[in-house]
């Protein structure tokens, strides 16, 4: 299913959510639907803004059993990087991106170092540590060669955890091969435990985790 998870922390503490076809993103910017809480029976109307923060976080929460030293490939902005940032449980983080985003605001927390490289060409012997975690939003799908990545990246990361879109229909999914089937597959190559879920988030997303440890 293409549905995802939109909603609303009513103010009694209860979490409101349901299910849409279409991305907040997509919403008119008029855009205003009220609901209502079944726990204190208050009223509340979800406007565009609030509805995609909801969304945003909800898909940063998968990766809050992450810990130690992080390895995120395509931080871009770091919207996912200043998330991780603020889990007491991660020591630092280095991400990389083709774009040059190391001015900005969300990547200056003392835990973050940015490294500009291709994902394409990435050349891990110039990591100084190994990481506890791999982690990355919507990047694989832009990745033409993402066993040859899996196969550099697994000799440095001890664990996976990977959100991604694939619509092979969509004009921006450069590889049109990258299914969620064949990338487990990748990764299991690679990794010992693998699992593949498709979680309400967003459209087309799904939820890849993989560890070197055999469980």
């Amino acid at each position: 299913s293409s549905d995802l998870i939109v909603g609303y922390e009513c103010e009694c503490g209860e979490e409101i959510t349901f299910l849409s076809e279409l991305h907040p993103f997509g919403w008119s910017d008029d855009f205003a639907l009220e609901l209502t809480c079944p726990k204190c029976k208050k009223s509340h109307t979800i406007l565009k803004d609030e509805a995609i923060n909801f969304n945003a976080h909800k898909v940063h929460q998968v990766f809050d059993e992450i810990y130690g030293d992080i390895l995120e490939i395509g931080c871009e902005y770091g919207m996912l990087t200043n998330y991780i940032s603020k889990n007491e449980k991660v020591n630092s983080i280095t991400c990389v991106d083709i774009e040059d985003y190391s001015h900005s605001r969300l990547l200056k927390d003392k835990k973050i170092r940015f490294i500009l490289d291709d994902l394409e060409k990435l050349d891990v012997t110039h990591f100084d540590k190994k990481f506890d975690f791999l982690v990355c939003k919507d990047v694989l799908m832009y990745i033409m060669d993402i066993e040859k990545l899996v196969e550099k990246l697994s000799k440095i990361c001890k664990n996976v955890v990977v959100i991604n879109w694939f619509n092979k229909e969509k004009k921006n999914c450069k590889n049109k091969n990258a299914t969620p089937l064949k990338v487990k597959k990748i990764f299991a190559k690679y990794y010992p435990t693998v699992s593949l879920t498709y979680p309400h988030l967003y459209n087309y997303c799904y939820l890849i985790k993989a560890s070197k440890s055999k469980k």
